[in-house]
C-alpha cells in the first residue's frame, strides 16, 4: 500500500489552520444524526447512555477526518454518511457490551483434569495415544518421541495391548 495520498493529506491538513464545515447537502443528514443521538440518550438506561453521550460529536469528528483525508474543507453528505455508519456500529457495540454491566458476574469454573482428558480423547475420534492426551510441550529436546518409558513399552503387547499407551473414550 502506497501511503503517499495519506501523507499528502496530512501535509495539506497541517500546513495551516483550516476550518472544515458541513456542505449544504450534508445538513439534512446532520439533523438526523443529532436526532438519533438525542433519542438514544433519552431511551437507554443511564448505565448505557453514558457510553454514547457524544455520538453526534464523534460522527462529526470522523467526518472531519474523512474530509481532511480528501484535502477538502467541506464535509459532504457521503463523508458524513460513512462517519455515521462507523459511529453507529460503535454505539451498537457499546450498548451490547454494557447491557450486562449491572448483572452479577458469573465466575467461570476451569475444566477438571478428567474433562480435559475426555475432550482430548473425543477430539481424536474416541481413541488417543498418551502424546495426544498430554499437552504438547515444545522445546523439551525429545522431538515429540514421548518419555523414555513410553518409547520402551510402545509396541509391546500388540495393538492396544496391555502395555499400550492408547486411551479410549468411556463406552
Amino acid at each position: 500500500m502506497d501511503g503517499s495520498d495519506l501523507s499528502d493529506a496530512y501535509a495539506w491538513a497541517t500546513v495551516r489552520p483550516r476550518v472544515v464545515t458541513l456542505s449544504e447537502d450534508a445538513r439534512p443528514l446532520w439533523r438526523i444524526v443529532r436526532r438519533y443521538a438525542r433519542i438514544l440518550g433519552e431511551t437507554l438506561p443511564e448505565a448505557q447512555s453514558v457510553f454514547i453521550e457524544r455520538t453526534a460529536e464523534q460522527t462529526l469528528r470522523v467526518a472531519g477526518c474523512l474530509a481532511a483525508a480528501e484535502c477538502s474543507e467541506a464535509i459532504t453528505n457521503e463523508m458524513l454518511g460513512a462517519a455515521f455508519s462507523l459511529v453507529r456500529c460503535s454505539v451498537q457495540d457499546a450498548v451490547r457490551i454494557s447491557k450486562g454491566a449491572d448483572s452479577p458476574k458469573v465466575k467461570r469454573q476451569p475444566a477438571s483434569l478428567t474433562d480435559k482428558v475426555r475432550a482430548r480423547i473425543e477430539m481424536n475420534g474416541g481413541a488417543a495415544t498418551s502424546s495426544q492426551v498430554l499437552p504438547l510441550r515444545r522445546g523439551n529436546g525429545r522431538g515429540g518421541q514421548g518419555t523414555a518409558r513410553n518409547r520402551r513399552h510402545r509396541g509391546t503387547g500388540g495393538e492396544d495391548g496391555p502395555t499400550s499407551d492408547r486411551f479410549h473414550a468411556a463406552r
